[in-house]
């Protein structure tokens, strides 16, 4: 390891919790944040269960530096560069694991400068992207405007419910 250079952060957490009815595994690696994540993602996940349907189903949440991310926007979006939250659902056929909901990668570098750019805390901005990525995983897109303004308004209330600004405002 050279000078100065930090040792990544790994963490693999399996998270069975009955705020949220769920289970979640939250793997940090190359994390720039070096900050547990879990009880934000337990608060997240109770939010959104108040709104749609999550209950015993599996999540995967992955928290990577910018060249993951990168490498795997370019691998499955054949977008060369990072990206805030991929999400990946899972398919509901017999090679998928039982209520897998799908997995999400959320690279914390790029929370952290789009946080910095709209003015707001890390926090915030990952709880977001957290909500985001989730929704995708439900089938949720933003793909024209009918569906993206239904995604939005939910993305918003959760938000609220959260204690955050509506990030669409």
């Amino acid at each position: 390891m050279k000078r100065n250079q930090v040792e990544p952060v790994q963490k693999t957490l399996l998270v069975d919790s009955p705020d949220i009815l769920s289970t979640f595994t939250l793997d940090v690696e190359d994390s720039l944040q070096l900050w547990d994540y879990t009880d934000l993602v337990v608060k997240i996940l109770a939010s959104i269960r108040l709104e749609i349907p999550i209950e015993n189903q599996k999540i995967s949440i992955k928290i990577c530096n910018s060249a993951e991310s990168k490498k795997i926007n370019k691998k499955f979006r054949s977008k060369n560069k990072s990206t805030n939250v991929l999400a990946f659902p899972c398919g509901n056929d017999i090679f998928s694991l039982p209520n897998h909901l799908g997995d999400i990668l959320i690279c914390d570098e790029v929370v952290l400068s789009e946080a910095k750019f709209l003015g707001i805390d890390f926090e915030e901005r990952f709880s977001h992207m957290l909500i985001h990525g989730i929704l995708h995983l439900k089938g949720y897109l933003h793909d024209n405007k009918s569906s993206a303004d239904i995604m939005e308004k939910l993305e918003s209330k959760i938000m609220v419910k959260l204690g955050y600004s509506n990030p669409y405002v």
